[in-house]
């Protein structure tokens, strides 16, 4: 289980190299298991897939030297997805997808890939549908790594589930505060299928930890997904907020992260207890299952 950053981040004043060191402080001070160099970036030409390569090397140099001998987190790039690129769909599937590929051989072990076309009347249509299906098939022609399709502003729904499954997608991002109904999406998603859910509402001025715990185990309890396949995340970009309230923000969605993989008795400890489980709500407490003595049913 993992808390990374939906996409843009607040931007830093100083110079290139300083910005970046500011946004992977930043993350890496809240805890984030997942990070991100704050950008979500635009491929219209060859040279912008070079562009983006050289930009994951150059964060992922930074991440290193800012991590020294301990373990750092994973590092994925972000891209705008094919049908959110002006121009020829077809032409964005090959510039994109020739990105990813490029990106996986440089080490990227993430790829996220951004579609808020998902938000546009088109995308609820039959043809719209079909549009996207085709275009992400192309997009992971040849692709081996692990790809994260991001549909921020919600989208999901309107698309369908079915039009999600046909691409091997390994994860999709969701932003459930916009769009909430896009929970019917994910529970249509096979298990093997990894889910970041945008449950860090923006709108507020704080998240509640019960809700993000909630969301974050009832994702992994859906076709036996399980807390390894879940990811949270802010439910947009960052970058309408100043540094200090976007990393109060993504420190809540890490130590949400951490608990959710406490065993009830141990969380117990940290949260109203109602937020364990659908038994616990309904005691309006939580207490240990009763063992099934010899001769019970499962005993």
């Amino acid at each position: 289980m993992f808390a990374t950053i939906a996409g843009p981040y607040p931007t830093h004043p100083g110079t290139a190299a300083d910005a970046l060191d500011a946004v992977l402080e930043d993350q890496l001070g809240a805890g984030l298991g997942m990070v991100g160099d704050g950008r979500v970036r635009r491929l219209d030409t060859d040279e912008d897939v070079a562009a983006a390569v050289e930009a994951w090397m150059t964060a992922s140099a930074a991440l290193t030297a800012l991590v020294g001998e301990g373990p750092a987190p994973a590092l994925k790039a972000c891209l705008v997805g094919p049908l959110s690129t002006p121009g020829d769909a077809e032409a964005a599937s090959a510039r994109v997808g020739l990105a990813i590929r490029a990106l996986h051989d440089a080490g990227a072990p993430v790829v996220q890939v951004d579609e808020p076309w998902s938000t546009t009347p088109e995308a609820a249509t039959d043809a719209g549908r079909e549009r996207a299906r085709l275009a992400w098939i192309r997009l992971l022609a040849g692709v081996a790594g692990h790809v994260t399709l991001a549909l921020p502003g919600g989208g999901a729904t309107a698309i369908g589930a079915d039009v999600l499954v046909a691409a091997p997608f390994g994860s999709l991002l969701v932003d459930l505060v916009t769009g909430p109904d896009d929970w019917r999406a994910v529970a249509r998603l096979p298990g093997e299928r990894g889910v970041i859910l945008g449950v860090a509402n923006l709108r507020r001025a704080a998240d509640t930890r019960e809700v993000l715990l909630w969301a974050a185990r009832y994702a992994a309890s859906m076709h036996g997904r399980g807390l390894a396949r879940v990811g949270l995340a802010p439910s947009a970009g960052l970058e309408r907020l100043d540094r200090v309230a976007a990393r109060a923000r993504l420190a809540v969605l890490a130590e949400v992260a951490a608990l959710a993989t406490l065993p009830p008795e141990e969380l117990v400890q940290h949260v109203d207890p109602r937020a364990i489980d659908a038994r616990s709500a309904g005691l309006g407490r939580w207490e240990p299952r009763p063992r099934q003595g010899r001769g019970s049913p499962g005993g």
